[in-house]
């Protein structure tokens, strides 16, 4: 395959990684800037985690190539690529303390220069006075701070980060999110980011593809992507639901200009308690945290959820469409 002029940073195209029978990554291509996040998001087994191998080397490649500045990679072995790879485990070693494990990819600095360099990490990540502290002290949150010291140490061009939060619980993931795209951006780091978990993938990145069936479905910045996901398969995913045709959204009061074939996603506060709107039937109520979630029968038969800060004593409501919480899918005809 001819590179022809790819630019700076990193180029995928065309690539395919395939296990047996089975096409784990069908046909990608993808161009990261120099100093980009992006995040590869879907659900267990659409491909992501093959993707991100295939461009670090550690899959061969049934299709493709990987360049980087111009550079064809395709056939360089993994330690030559200049690519760093941060695994859910982090993969420490527990013989070495915190600064001998930053230290391991540069020991071939002077002593002076790898303390300056390991100090630098570990203040980036809020570790300073952890140097001498032996790894099996650390909590998870603080062993994957290490994980990410060490794999920013040797200035990686490129850094390929697999589920690096995925072990930790919820509120540790969002706090530490927040200390990896800062860590990032303070380096420089160019960096794909494989997560499962959409409020990961939009704190950490400055775009997000999402993938299904080892495709790229949908790619742009975290509010495009979250606006005009473009697809059932991608709006789904994202968390929209139920998805009505344009007859049923305009029953509910969404404002004239939908084309007949469109349909609307309907998002987590896409409904709302209106004093003249369409009536539904209440289902169900669930105590969640903070509000009510009811359950309600839509004209069309689908069930939708809205929030209320109470318990609901009618059973029936009337009820309205929030545009600013919606999202229009096109119409086949309008997709194609």
């Amino acid at each position: 395959m001819s590179l022809g002029n790819l630019g700076s940073g990193l180029a995928v195209r065309d690539l395919v990684v395939r296990f047996g029978n089975t096409t784990a990554v069908d046909h990608v291509d993808l161009d990261l800037a120099p100093g980009e996040i992006l995040a590869l998001l879907g659900p267990s087994g659409s491909g992501k985690s093959s993707l991100l191998r295939g461009i670090a080397g550690l899959e061969p490649l049934a299709g493709g190539l990987v360049a980087w500045d111009d550079v064809d990679l395709t056939n360089e072995p993994v330690h030559r690529r200049g690519f760093g790879v941060m695994f859910q485990d982090g993969q420490l070693f527990p013989h070495r303390d915190v600064g001998g494990n930053v230290a391991y990819g540069i020991e071939h600095l002077s002593r002076a220069e790898r303390a300056h360099r390991v100090g630098e990490l570990l203040d980036l990540v809020g570790l300073t006075a952890y140097e001498r502290r032996a790894i099996t002290t650390l909590s998870g949150g603080q062993a994957q701070r290490v994980a990410l010291a060490r794999s920013l140490a040797p200035h990686p061009r490129l850094l390929l980060l697999d589920e690096p939060l995925s072990a930790l619980d919820r509120a540790l993931r969002e706090r530490l999110v927040g200390v990896l795209r800062d860590t990032l951006k303070a380096t420089g780091t160019t960096a794909i980011y494989v997560t499962h978990d959409q409020d990961e993938a939009f704190a950490a990145a400055d775009r997000v593809a999402v993938m299904g069936a080892g495709r790229v479905l949908r790619i742009g910045t975290p509010r495009e992507v979250w606006r005009d996901p473009r697809s059932e398969t991608v709006a789904a995913f994202l968390g929209y639901a139920p998805i009505i045709s344009a007859q049923t959204a305009l029953a509910l009061g969404w404002p004239d200009g939908l084309g007949y074939a469109a349909r609307v996603a309907l998002g987590p506060d896409a409904l709302r308690v209106a004093d003249t709107g369409a009536t539904v039937a209440v289902v169900e109520q669930l105590d969640r945290r903070g509000h009510t979630a009811v359950l309600v029968d839509l004209p069309d038969g689908q069930r939708a959820t809205l929030r209320s800060p109470v318990h609901v004593e009618a059973r029936h409501l009337a009820v309205a469409l929030d545009p600013a919480h919606c999202a229009v899918l096109p119409g086949e005809a309008d997709a194609g």
